[in-house]
């Protein structure tokens, strides 16, 4: 979940950059690729608004449920038997 928030906060990022990326082209095409560019960012940065909304409290909920598990349970996910990696 909190990847895909990030990701589309990324891309909206990306999309912004590219607003102004192509000069050199004519008016009429570069106003056509800004458009462009403007509409994609707005549509990622409001997928990654909405989905923090309607997630927040399934991941409310998923951080409650995991500070029940017991202190023996090693949650540390760096913490990889050197085993694992040879799968």
């Amino acid at each position: 979940m909190r990847r895909v928030i990030v990701y589309s906060k990324w891309h909206a990022t990306w999309w912004e950059e590219r607003i102004h990326a192509r000069p050199g082209l004519a008016l009429d095409l570069q106003e056509g690729l800004r458009a462009y560019a403007v509409r994609q960012s707005c549509i990622h940065q409001g997928r990654g608004t909405l989905l923090e909304k309607r997630w927040a409290i399934p991941v409310a909920n998923a951080m409650n449920d995991f500070s029940t598990i017991p202190d023996w349970v090693d949650t540390d996910t760096n913490n990889a038997d050197s085993e694992d990696d040879e799968y």
